[in-house]
C-alpha cells in the first residue's frame, strides 16, 4: 500500500478475531501503511474502507451460535454515530479515599475514582453496525 489512509468506518472488535482478520483477502496490517504515526495503538489494520480496532475487552456472546459457538460482536460506526459532549467549567478530578471512610470501621478498604466532565452520546444509531461472526 502505498497510498495514504482515507476516511474510513471503524471496527471495534475483540482481540480473539485477529486470525480472521488476517486471512481476510484485502487486509493490510497496520505496518504496512505508509504513515503509521496517524494510528492509534489498538489498530490492527484495515480492508476497504474500513479501519480495525481490537481490544481483550472486545464483545463476545459467549454459547450464542445454533451449534453453541461463541460469537464475536464487530462493531462497525461512521464518524457521525456518536460523540464526546465536553462541559464547560470543570476539570477532570482523582479522587482517592484511604481505609477507614465510607462505612468502613476495620480500615480495611480503599476507594478510587475519576471524574471527567465529559460525556459520550450516540447521535444515530442507523450509522452503527453489529457484525456478528463465529469465526472466532
Amino acid at each position: 500500500m502505498t497510498s495514504p489512509i482515507g476516511d474510513a468506518y471503524g471496527c471495534m472488535l475483540t482481540t480473539r478475531m485477529i486470525p480472521v482478520l488476517y486471512g481476510m483477502t484485502g487486509f493490510i496490517k497496520k505496518f504496512q501503511y505508509p504513515n503509521i504515526s496517524q494510528t492509534l495503538s489498538t489498530e490492527l489494520g484495515g480492508a476497504n474502507n474500513v479501519r480495525f480496532f481490537v481490544s481483550e475487552q472486545g464483545s463476545v456472546s459467549p454459547n450464542a451460535s445454533m451449534l453453541g459457538n461463541d460469537i464475536a460482536n464487530c462493531f462497525v460506526a461512521a464518524k457521525e454515530s456518536y460523540k464526546v459532549v465536553w462541559q464547560a467549567g470543570g476539570k477532570a478530578r482523582f479522587i482517592y479515599l484511604p481505609p477507614g471512610y465510607n462505612n468502613d470501621p476495620c480500615m480495611l478498604r480503599h476507594t478510587a475514582g475519576c471524574s471527567f466532565y465529559q460525556g459520550q452520546c450516540i447521535t444515530n444509531d442507523l450509522w452503527i453496525q453489529n457484525l456478528r461472526s463465529t469465526g472466532i
